[in-house]
């Protein structure tokens, strides 16, 4: 046993990428009927990343278009200047200051760009309608996911139900078979196949256990902050 938790926890620290585990905790499972909703999850989703990358696209995109539509129209520069010259006056024979100002306007028309501007706007489009496409993808590849991740988790819920009921059974058969081979009535191996079988309905309900649990792991996974959203 020893030797198992030993290869076990050399396997986890090389899958996390650390020298090595340290001390090890029980894993407490909660077992409950779950809830989690397709849509709720699905309307909550607007912060994770995937959908946040194909959000930046498309906007980036609209940008784009709004750029080369306003290279159609003039472009007008205003600049302006205001300053104090100081000097003599020649005729008065004495030191004085005068405000000068200066305006200056300049526009830019660039009328005949051969169709370059045009070329430029359809493309911008057609990278919006990627990108908004891409992001519609993201969307369903996302609800794809979490309705197999919910149906693993509900699948896994109802397979510990089972188990459980399962080992119920199997431990009462268990007694009788005790009760039979104490009076004789049946043999060693009736009774040890009946505990086999109690062992292995155990090791299943385990198993069930584990299973259920990695779903909800997988389900956060996919959420990125967690789904503990029920």
């Amino acid at each position: 046993m020893q030797s198992t938790i030993t290869i076990t926890k050399a396997t986890l620290a090389s899958l996390v990428g650390l020298d090595q585990i340290g001390s090890i905790s029980p894993l407490h499972i909660n077992i409950k009927k779950p809830s989690y909703n397709t849509d709720m999850l699905l309307s909550n989703a607007s912060y994770l990343a995937k959908i946040e990358i194909k959000d930046v696209e498309v906007k980036k995109a609209d940008k784009t278009i709004e750029r080369n539509k306003s290279s159609a129209f003039p472009q007008i520069n205003l600049s302006s200047y205001v300053g104090k010259n100081y000097g003599k006056d020649e005729t008065f024979n004495d030191w004085d200051n005068e405000t000068l100002w200066q305006v200056g306007v300049n526009v830019k028309w660039n009328i005949m760009d051969f169709g370059k501007r045009k070329i430029e706007v359809q493309k911008a489009k057609i990278a919006k309608m990627e990108a908004t496409f891409e992001k519609e993808q993201a969307r369903l590849d996302l609800k794809k996911m979490l309705v197999e991740g919910i149906e693993k988790i509900n699948q896994g819920y109802e397979e510990y139900r089972g188990n459980s009921a399962q080992i119920t059974l199997l431990k009462e058969s268990e007694n009788i078979e005790n009760v039979r081979y104490q009076n004789g009535v049946s043999t060693l191996n009736d009774l040890l196949l009946a505990r086999s079988r109690t062992y292995l309905a155990h090791a299943q309900l385990i198993q069930s256990k584990f299973e259920y649990q990695k779903n909800i792991y997988y389900l956060e996974y996919i959420m990125e902050t967690g789904a503990n959203n029920e």
